[in-house]
């Protein structure tokens, strides 16, 4: 695979991944209170790597959809400015979703080894990546925000071509600009 290690943790993007994996221990916390911390420290580990992994695969299958986007919005990118390839982005992709599944399939056999039950983390596994492949592959399609709607959710203002010059005139498949062109006419 070509590009650099910290292109690689760039493309999955770092912050978003390490903000995800918190969430594993808090739920742990809220769900069994302390006892995770000494029963089922490896459990719970296990599933912070598979959460980091799962992350980062989506953020990687994100870019590889929008690579022709970034290279005008996010250029700075590892796959929008070349530095990783897109072969290279795939291959990784399919080495961190492998990793993640593995560390579901340990902590689910961990869990029914000590007499737990691992339905609620395959069923939240199962759940959480039907949702990511619905929407990149799905919702993406359907939904194909302009400029103009990733100015708004991005909280940037691209200047393109077809970039709409304010909220009356943005295109109606973008559910924000669609939804203050709605309400535009209120002063």
């Amino acid at each position: 695979m070509s590009g650099t290690f910290q292109s690689y943790l760039q493309l999955m993007r770092l912050k978003n991944v390490l903000l995800a994996a918190v969430t594993v221990p808090l739920g742990a916390q809220f769900a069994i209170g302390d006892e995770w911390a000494s029963e089922q420290l490896a459990e719970v580990v296990l599933q912070i790597l598979a959460v980091v992994f799962f992350i980062g695969a989506g953020n990687t299958m994100n870019d590889i959809k929008d690579v022709a986007i970034d290279r005008e919005a996010h250029p700075n990118r590892p796959l929008a400015s070349g530095v990783i390839s897109l072969d290279s982005a795939n291959k990784f992709v399919k080495l961190l979703w492998t990793l993640s599944i593995i560390c579901v399939v340990a902590g689910a056999y961990l869990l029914t080894t000590s007499q737990h039950s691992a339905i609620e983390l395959i069923a939240i596994y199962v759940i959480a990546v039907t949702l990511m492949i619905t929407y990149d592959h799905t919702m993406k399609k359907i939904y194909k925000p302009t400029p103009f709607c990733w100015s708004i959710t991005k909280q940037k203002f691209y200047t393109t071509p077809d970039a709409p010059k304010s909220f009356t005139d943005a295109k109606p498949n973008c559910v924000p600009s669609s939804f203050f062109r709605a309400f535009s006419h209120y002063k």
